[in-house]
C-alpha cells in the first residue's frame, strides 16, 4: 500500500479518547483505531482480511470517519456489545401485563450493563387509574423487609442509608431516603454497629427468616427477584429480601469491566421503586408511572459499560389519554415530589390525523386525564367554535383547566353520523406542548406517520408477516371499538383508537393461538385505506361470512393462514368474549333534530307548531336507554314501518306481557290507536312523526326479508343493545327442549339471514357464540323424524277472516344458541315475556350437569372470488390483530424499527473533504462505500446482550451512516450555514452520499446475500421499487456529541456552537478559540482593533472582545467580513433556518430508496424566543420533511417556569419594559433606591450595620493548581435589599490564608456600606485569577476574589427575582439556588461567560461547559455525551 501519514489530534482528543474510549494495551488513539480496525475486519475473508483492515484503520486515523462511541470503546472487549440503541419491547408476554413490564425492565438492564441504549414506546400502557372520568384507587402499603449480613462491607452504608449520586457515579456518596423497606441486620451484630443501627433505625437480629428471599450477583437474577417481592406486595404479602449475595459497591465487573453500584443502589434503586409502583397499582399504574418506577430507575442504577449510567428514550402518542401526565413528567417538581426520569428523553408521537386536525382548527379525539398540580378537564358547554374559552384555574393545587368539548351529539362535527366523543382543541394541545418544550427543552416531537411512510417496511405485516400487498377488508367489515360495532372505513379519520383483541391471538402476530378465552382491550395506532384488491367471499357452516383479500391471515388453532389458502373444514377462531360498547348516550344527531325541530313546527303553518302537539311528544327520548332498546327490537321483530306511521303488533296473550313497551310508546308519542285484528293479536299504531323518530333511528320500511338492525344500534351504549336483541328475541325467538337429548336451545327465526348475521354479530360482542341454518320441517316416516328444508313457495296462512289462503314465503333461518352461550344470554340478554324466561331458566336451573363449553369456532365451507372492492386496514401493535366481522385475524403493521432492533452508528466526516475551497466528491463517494461495508461488519461481530435483539438485528441488518462536521465543511467553503446557498450545497453532499450507500449496500447484497427479511419476500420491496441489498436502511443523522470533539469538528448537521470554548489547561481554565476561526484568522491581516505590537492577531484580546459581544463574532469590529458572514454559532442562526437545515438533510435521504432513518439536532433558540417561534419551528419542520424535531431555548433547563397560568406574550412585555434602548438589562427604580447621599456627611456610610443582619451562607469547595481540595464559607448579609456585609472564611487553610480571606471580606463590606455599588464591585472582582477554580451558583470561579464576586451578583438576582415573585406568583422557579436574572448594571457583566451554555455543572468533570446538540447534551471540557 503506499504511504499514509495519519492526521493530528490535539492533547483534548487524546484526553477524551484516554477517558472514553481507550483499552488496556492500545497506547495511543492510533493504537485504538488499529483495535477497532482488526476487529471489524474480521468477517473478511483471511486473504481480504488484512487489506480490510488498513482501509478501515486509515478511514479513522485520517479523520474521516468516526464510528460511534461504543464501537471505539467495546470493540474487541469481553462482552463486546458495539450497538448504540435497542428499541425494547415485550416479546414473551402481554406487553401491559405486570409479565410484560418486568421482561422489558430486565431486557433494560442486560443492554444497558453491557453499554446500549434503550427505547421504550409506552403506549401499550392503559391509562393512569384506568382512563378518564374514574377515580384513583388508594395507594398501597405493603412494606418490605430488607437484609444484609452484618459481615457485608457495606453494612455501614446499608445502616446510613449512603449511596453514590446516580448522575456521578464516581461522586461522594451521598444519604437517600427509602420509602418502602424497612432494613435489617443479620449475624453477629458488634456493639458500635448495634449502635449505628439504633441511631438510623435499622432492625439488628441473630438470624433472617428462612423464606427471605436471596438477590443472586447478576442483573438478570436481581430484577427476576424484584419481580418475585413485587408480586408478594401485589398479593398483599411482606416480601422479605436478603442483599447479602451482592457484591460490594466499587467491586469489579468481569463482564463489563467496570464496577458494581452496590446493595443499597439495587435495594434503593430497583426494589425501593418498583414496591413503589406496586403500591401505586403495578402495571394499572399508568405509563409515566411505569417509566419513573420501573425502567427509569433500571437505567439509573445499572453502570452502563460498568462505569456510566444508562440513556434511553420513550414515547408516546398525541391521542394517549395519559399525554397531559407524560408531557409533565420531568418537571423538576414533579420529579423533586415523585422521583427522577433524567435518564429518558421523552418524545411524542404526532399522527397525521392530529394534524389535519389542527389545520382544521378542529377538536382531538382524546379524553385526558387529569393531572395533580398541573391540568385538570373542564367540560364546556355549546359546541367548538374556534376561540378557546376563558376558564380558571383549580384553587387548591393551581391546575390549569383542560378545555373539553362534547362532539356529535347535537353536531355532525364528528363527520361519520357516529356517537359524540369528548375532545380537545387541536390548537390547545399543540400550544401546551410548544409551551413545555419552550419552557423545558422537552419533549420532542417525532412525525411517527411520515416515518411510516417512507419506511422499507411500510408494505410489510406486523413483525414480518410478510405480504406482497397490504391484508385488508373491506370497508363495511365491523370492528368492536370504543365507538361500538363500526365499519373499519369509519374508522379511518379516527387516529388511534381502543378495540377489542381476542386473547387467543399470539403475541406479536406469531405462532400458533395462545390457550385461553375472552378479550383484552388495546391500543389500534389507526387505521386506513389501501386501495383497490381482488377480494374473496368466505363463508362458514355457522353462517359467518367475511370479504376480504385472499392474503389475509386469519386465526386458526395451529396459527393464521391466508384466507384464501383455506379450505373447507378448516376451523377458524372467532371472538371469545365480551367486547367494548359505544359510550356516548345521546341519540344520534338525526334523531335530535326530528325531537327538536320537527315537534317545534308540527301541525301548524309556517315556523310556528301547536302547543298540544308539542305537549304530546314532550317526553320524546333523546338518550339511549334499555327501554327505547326494547321498543326497537320490538319493531324490528313484530311492527312495520311507513310514510304515514309506524305500528307494532302484540298476540293477546303477549299483550299484558308486554306492557313495558306500550306504556313507553304512549309515554313518548302519546296514546296512538290500538285496535284488535281478526287473527288474535292488538294493533298499536301511532303517526308519522314516531315513524320519522324510528326511521331517523335507522329502520327502514323494507319488506320482512330485507330487514337489518337498525344502524344506529352498532353504536349504541351497551345496555341499549341488551334492550334491543330482548326485545327482538321476544317477538320472533323461542326456547326449544330436547327432552331425549336433555338440551335446550334459543332460538331466532326470520326470513331475513341478513338480520340474523347482524345479530349474531352483536352475540358475539357480548361473548355469545350463534349459529346460523336454514330452517327445516320435521315429518313423521316409516324411517323415523325426516327433516325439510323450508323453502321459498306458497303455503297456507291464516287470512285474517278466519279462514286460510295460500300465500308466498321466503327461505326461512334460524339463529340458535346453545350450550355455554345459552347460559349467558340467559344471564345477559334473556327475554321481556316472563313465559319464555321462566322456560329457559327452569331448564338451566333443572339440568344434572354444566353446560358444555364453548370452543367459538367455525367451520369454512367456502372461499370463491367475489370481484374487486375498496379495502381498508389497520395497525394494532402487541399482537398485531383484531376482530373483524366476529373472526380473529391479522391486522397491517408498518413500524420504522422493529422491538430489539439496535443502532449500528458511524460518521464521516465532510469538513475532512473540503480542499482549497471545493468539496471532493469522488473521494467522498469511495468512502462513503467503505463506511458502509465497516458498518456491516460490526453486525456480524458484535456480541448481543438478548437473543431477540441478535434475530431483529440480522433480519434487517438496519445502518445508520451519519456525517458530523458539516458547519465547519461550509464555513471552509465560504457559505454561511443559514443561507440557501449553503443548504444547497448541504443538499448536492447528501443526494452524494445517499446514491453511494445504497449502491454500497446493494453491490454487498451481491457478494454476501440480502438481508433476510429480503430473500423471504422479494415481492414486498420490489413493489416499492427496492433492489436486492444487505441492509433494509443506510443513513440516518445520530448524536456525535464526543466522537466529533475526538475528531475536533461540529456535531452532526449541527453550527458550530460558538468560536471558542472553555477548557481546562493546568490548573486553570481559559477560554480557547475553535482551530478553523484561528486558521481562516490567519489568512488575514491583524486588524488595529487586535494586533499585538508585532502586527500578529492578538488571541486574549479577541477573546475577551467576543466574550463582551455575548460569544459571537457577529457586528464585532475589526473581523474580517468574510469570516464574520461564514462563522455563525448555534445563536446567530435564526430557529427556521435550524429546521430548514434538518429539512434539506432529511428529503436528500429519503428522495429515493426507501433506504433512511431518522435525524437527531437540536433546534436551538435564544433565550427570548417566544413560544410561537417554538409553535413556527414545528411547522416549520413539519412543511420542509422533517421525521422530529427538538427544541432547546437557551437556559430553559436551568430556570423551569412552572406556572403556565400567564402567557409567555405577557412575560415578554414585561421583559422587554426593562431592557433599555441599547438592549441593556436594567432593574425598576424602585428596586434599586438608595437612600440619598446628599444627607450623609462626607466620610459616613450610607448603611449603618445594624446589630442584627439577615444574610445566607454558602458552603465552596475550589481546587487549586496542585489538585487539593479548599473549601471556603462566604457570607453575604443584607440590610433590605442591599448586601452590606461579605464574610469569607477559608476553612482549614493556613493562619495566612484566612487572613487574607478575612481581610478580603472587610474592604468589600465597607465599600458596600459606604455606598459603593455592588455592580461596581462585582464588575472589578469578576474573572480575576488566582490559581483556585471550581463552580458556584452556576457560574465558574477562579479566586476567591471571583467568589465573593459570584456571591454579590447572585444575592441581588435572588432578592429581585423574590420581589417579582411576590409581586406575581405565576411564575414559580425550581432551582432558586442559580442565578435568576442577568447581574445588574450594564450587559457586560454577563450572567454566563460567553462560551458557556448554562447549562448546569457536567456530572464527570463538575464544569459549567454543557451544551444541547443533537437532541443530547455535551460537555466541551471533558466530553462528556448523555442522549438521556
Amino acid at each position: 500500500m503506499d504511504a499514509f501519514e495519519p492526521a493530528v489530534f490535539d492533547d483534548h482528543a487524546r484526553s477524551i479518547a484516554k477517558r472514553q474510549y481507550m483499552q488496556d494495551g492500545d497506547g495511543d488513539v492510533f493504537g485504538m483505531f488499529r483495535r477497532v480496525a482488526d476487529w471489524v475486519a474480521s468477517p473478511e475473508s483471511e486473504q481480504n482480511r488484512a487489506y480490510w483492515s488498513e482501509q478501515f484503520y486509515r478511514l479513522m486515523a485520517s479523520k474521516r470517519f468516526c464510528p460511534g462511541g461504543r464501537v471505539l470503546a467495546g470493540a474487541g472487549t469481553q462482552h463486546g456489545n458495539v450497538l448504540n440503541c435497542f428499541v425494547q419491547g415485550a416479546t414473551e408476554h402481554e406487553p401491559s401485563s405486570f409479565e410484560g413490564v418486568l421482561e422489558v425492565a430486565k431486557k433494560l438492564a442486560l443492554v444497558t450493563k453491557v453499554g446500549g441504549g434503550n427505547g421504550v414506546n409506552l403506549d401499550p400502557y392503559p391509562p393512569r387509574h384506568g382512563g378518564a372520568g374514574r377515580e384513583a384507587g388508594e395507594r398501597g402499603t405493603v412494606r418490605g423487609f430488607a437484609y444484609l449480613s452484618a459481615a457485608h462491607a457495606d453494612v455501614e452504608d446499608f445502616i446510613r442509608g449512603l449511596m453514590r449520586p446516580p448522575i456521578n457515579p464516581d461522586g461522594e456518596k451521598e444519604s437517600v431516603t427509602i420509602r418502602n423497606w424497612t432494613r435489617v441486620v443479620y449475624g453477629l451484630v458488634s456493639p458500635e454497629l448495634a449502635a449505628l443501627a439504633r441511631r438510623h433505625g435499622v432492625m439488628t437480629v441473630r438470624e433472617k427468616p428462612a423464606s427471605a428471599m436471596v438477590v443472586p450477583d447478576d442483573m438478570g437474577g436481581i430484577i427476576d427477584t424484584a419481580r418475585e417481592a413485587i408480586r408478594l406486595a401485589i398479593a398483599h404479602t411482606e416480601p422479605h429480601v436478603d442483599f447479602s449475595a451482592l457484591r460490594p459497591e466499587g467491586a469489579p465487573i468481569k463482564g463489563s469491566g467496570g464496577t458494581s453500584s452496590g446493595p443499597v443502589s439495587f435495594l434503593v434503586e430497583i426494589f425501593d421503586n418498583f414496591l413503589e409502583w406496586a403500591n401505586l397499582g403495578a402495571e394499572k399504574s399508568g405509563p409515566v408511572a411505569t417509566l419513573r418506577y420501573v425502567y427509569s430507575p433500571v437505567l439509573r442504577v445499572v453502570r452502563q459499560g460498568g462505569t456510566r449510567r444508562g440513556a434511553g428514550m420513550a414515547t408516546l402518542s398525541i391521542d394517549h389519554p395519559d399525554l397531559l401526565d407524560f408531557l409533565t413528567a420531568k418537571d423538576l417538581d414533579r420529579e423533586a415530589a415523585e422521583g427522577d426520569i433524567s435518564t429518558f428523553n421523552i418524545s411524542i408521537l404526532v399522527t397525521e390525523a392530529f394534524w389535519k386536525t389542527l389545520q382544521a382548527d378542529g377538536l382531538w379525539n382524546v379524553e385526558p386525564v387529569e393531572v395533580p398540580g398541573k391540568y385538570y378537564p373542564v367540560l364546556v358547554e355549546g359546541e367548538y367554535t374556534g376561540v378557546l374559552p376563558e376558564l380558571p384555574d383549580r384553587e387548591v393545587d393551581g391546575a390549569r383547566p383542560i378545555p373539553v368539548y362534547r362532539q356529535g351529539a347535537d353536531s355532525l362535527q364528528d363527520g361519520t353520523g357516529g356517537p359524540a366523543r369528548l375532545g380537545v382543541p387541536a390548537k390547545w394541545l399543540w400550544h401546551e406542548i410548544a409551551w413545555h418544550a419552550w419552557a423545558t427543552g422537552e419533549p420532542g416531537l417525532i412525525f411517527v406517520d411520515r416515518i411510516n411512510e417512507l419506511s422499507a417496511l411500510k408494505n410489510l405485516g406486523p413483525r414480518y408477516a410478510i405480504r406482497s400487498t397490504n391484508p385488508c377488508f373491506v370497508g363495511s367489515t365491523r370492528i368492536p371499538t370504543e365507538f361500538g360495532l363500526l365499519p373499519i372505513e369509519q374508522l379511518t379519520d379516527k387516529g388511534s383508537f381502543y378495540l377489542a383483541t381476542d386473547n387467543r391471538a399470539p403475541l406479536a402476530g406469531l405462532g400458533a393461538a395462545r390457550r385461553g378465552r375472552g378479550v383484552t382491550v388495546r391500543k389500534a395506532a389507526k387505521a386506513f385505506y389501501t386501495g383497490e384488491r381482488e377480494v374473496v367471499r368466505l363463508e362458514t357452516r355457522e353462517g359467518i361470512i367475511l370479504t376480504l383479500t385472499p392474503n389475509h391471515p386469519l386465526l386458526t388453532p395451529q396459527g393464521y393462514v391466508e384466507a384464501g389458502q383455506l379450505k373447507p373444514g378448516d376451523k377458524l377462531l372467532v371472538q371469545s368474549g365480551e367486547g367494548l360498547w359505544a359510550k356516548e348516550q345521546a341519540l344520534p344527531p338525526a334523531v335530535l333534530r326530528v325531537v327538536r325541530e320537527r315537534v317545534a313546527v308540527a301541525g301548524g303553518r309556517g315556523s310556528r307548531g301547536r302547543s298540544d302537539v308539542r305537549e304530546q311528544y314532550a317526553n320524546m327520548p333523546t338518550r339511549w336507554s334499555e327501554n327505547l332498546g326494547l321498543v326497537l327490537g320490538w319493531l324490528v321483530g313484530d311492527g312495520y314501518l311507513r310514510e304515514d306511521g309506524v305500528g307494532f303488533f302484540f298476540s293477546n296473550r303477549e299483550f299484558a306481557q308486554a306492557q313495558t313497551v306500550v306504556d313507553n310508546l304512549r309515554d313518548w308519542f302519546g296514546q296512538g290507536t290500538l285496535q284488535a285484528t281478526a287473527s288474535n293479536t292488538q294493533h298499536l299504531h301511532f303517526n308519522k312523526l314516531p315513524a320519522e323518530f324510528f326511521a331517523a333511528l335507522g329502520v327502514r320500511a323494507v319488506k320482512a326479508t330485507e330487514k337489518r338492525v337498525p344502524e344506529s344500534l352498532f353504536t349504541a351504549p351497551r345496555e341499549a343493545v341488551v334492550g334491543f336483541l330482548r326485545g327482538l328475541f321476544s317477538t320472533d325467538g323461542t326456547v326449544e327442549h330436547n327432552d331425549a337429548k336433555q338440551s335446550c336451545t334459543v332460538r331466532l327465526a326470520s326470513s331475513s339471514r341478513k338480520l340474523l348475521e347482524d345479530v349474531q354479530l352483536l352475540l358475539l360482542n357480548f361473548g355469545i357464540f350463534g349459529r346460523i341454518h336454514p330452517v327445516y320441517s320435521r315429518r313423521l316416516s316409516r324411517k323415523g323424524i325426516v327433516h325439510h328444508r323450508r323453502a321459498a313457495g306458497l303455503k297456507a296462512l291464516p287470512d285474517g277472516r278466519g279462514g286460510l289462503r295460500e300465500y308466498p314465503v321466503a327461505n326461512q333461518y334460524e339463529l340458535i344458541i346453545g350450550a355455554e352461550s345459552r347460559d349467558r344470554f340467559a344471564e345477559v340478554i334473556g327475554f321481556a315475556l316472563p313465559e319464555k324466561q321462566a322456560k329457559l331458566e327452569q331448564f338451566i336451573s333443572g339440568r344434572e350437569r354444566g353446560a358444555y363449553r364453548q370452543r367459538f369456532e367455525v367451520t369454512v365451507s367456502r372461499v370463491e372470488p367475489a370481484g374487486t372492492a375498496p379495502v381498508y386496514d389497520l395497525t394494532e401493535p402487541v399482537t398485531h390483530s383484531l376482530i373483524a366481522g366476529g373472526v380473529v385475524a391479522h391486522n397491517c403493521g408498518e413500524i420504522p424499527l422493529t422491538v430489539g432492533e439496535p443502532c449500528d452508528l458511524g460518521a464521516i466526516n465532510l469538513a475532512a473533504y473540503v480542499e482549497k475551497g471545493r468539496f471532493n466528491f469522488a473521494e467522498f463517494r469511495k468512502d462513503v462505500r467503505t463506511c458502509i461495508r465497516f458498518l456491516d461488519n460490526v453486525l456480524d461481530v458484535n456480541v448481543f446482550a438478548l437473543e431477540d435483539n441478535r434475530v431483529a438485528s440480522q433480519t434487517l441488518r438496519r445502518l445508520g451512516l451519519g456525517v458530523m462536521g458539516l458547519a465547519d465543511a461550509l464555513i471552509k467553503l465560504g457559505l454561511p450555514y443559514s443561507s440557501e446557498a449553503g443548504r444547497q450545497a448541504v443538499a448536492e453532499m447528501m443526494n452524494a452520499m445517499r446514491e453511494e450507500a445504497i449502491k454500497a449496500s446493494e453491490q454487498l447484497g451481491e457478494e454476501r446475500g440480502v438481508f433476510p427479511l429480503y430473500r423471504d419476500n422479494p415481492a414486498a420491496f420490489e413493489a416499492l421499487g427496492i433492489r436486492p441489498r444487505r441492509n433494509v436502511a443506510v443513513l440516518t443523522v445520530a448524536p456525535t456529541g464526543t466522537t466529533s470533539m475526538l475528531m475536533g469538528v461540529s456535531s452532526g448537521i449541527e453550527p458550530v456552537f460558538s468560536p471558542f470554548m472553555w477548557r481546562r489547561i493546568g490548573g486553570q481554565y481559559k477560554a480557547l478559540l475553535h482551530p478553523l476561526f484561528v486558521e481562516l484568522m490567519e489568512q488575514y491581516p491583524a486588524s488595529e482593533e487586535f494586533a499585538t505590537p508585532e502586527g500578529k492577531w492578538d488571541w486574549d484580546k479577541l477573546i475577551e472582545a467576543i466574550q463582551a459581544n455575548h460569544g459571537t463574532v457577529k457586528g464585532l469590529s475589526g473581523i474580517p467580513a468574510g469570516i464574520a458572514a461564514v462563522f455563525e454559532g448555534a445563536h446567530d442562526v435564526p430557529p427556521l433556518d435550524h429546521v430548514r437545515m434538518q429539512g434539506v438533510v432529511q428529503r436528500a435521504f429519503d428522495a429515493e430508496g426507501y433506504a433512511a432513518n431518522s435525524l437527531s439536532k437540536t433546534i436551538n433558540l435564544p433565550n427570548e424566543a417566544s413560544v410561537e417561534d417554538v409553535e413556527a419551528a414545528y411547522t416549520e419542520a413539519y412543511l420542509t420533511g422533517c421525521k422530529g424535531i427538538t427544541v432547546y431555548r437557551d437556559g430553559s433547563r436551568q430556570f423551569q417556569v412552572l406556572s403556565v397560568s400567564k402567557e409567555e406574550k405577557d412575560s415578554q412585555d414585561a421583559k422587554r419594559q426593562t431592557q433599555n434602548a441599547e438592549g441593556n438589562t436594567v432593574v425598576q427604580p424602585a428596586l434599586l433606591d438608595l437612600p440619598s447621599t446628599s444627607v450623609n456627611k462626607v466620610g459616613q456610610p450610607v448603611f449603618e450595620r445594624t446589630g442584627r443582619l439577615v444574610g445566607y451562607t454558602d458552603m465552596v469547595k475550589l481546587t487549586a493548581a496542585d489538585g487539593t481540595r479548599r473549601g471556603f464559607l462566604v457570607t453575604v448579609n443584607l440590610q433590605g435589599e442591599h448586601p452590606v456585609e461579605v464574610i469569607l472564611t477559608s476553612g482549614k487553610a493556613g493562619d495566612e490564608a484566612n487572613a487574607d480571606s478575612e481581610a478580603l471580606g472587610r474592604v468589600i463590606s465597607i465599600a458596600l456600606q459606604y455606598g459603593v455599588p455592588a455592580e461596581a464591585l462585582i464588575k472589578t472582582l469578576r474573572g480575576i485569577n488566582g490559581g483556585l477554580y471550581g463552580n458556584y451558583q452556576g457560574r465558574f470561579v477562579t479566586s476567591k476574589a471571583d467568589l465573593i464576586a459570584v456571591a454579590l451578583e447572585t444575592s441581588t438576582a435572588v432578592v429581585l427575582e423574590e420581589g417579582r415573585r411576590a409581586a406575581s406568583s405565576d411564575v414559580v422557579p425550581q432551582t432558586p439556588q442559580r442565578a435568576l436574572t442577568p447581574p445588574l448594571g450594564a450587559a457586560s457583566i454577563s450572567a454566563k461567560p460567553a462560551g458557556q451554555s448554562g447549562l448546569g455543572k457536567c456530572p464527570e468533570c463538575g464544569d459549567e461547559n454543557l451544551v444541547r446538540e443533537e437532541g443530547c447534551t455535551k460537555c466541551y471540557s471533558c466530553g462528556y455525551s448523555k442522549c438521556g
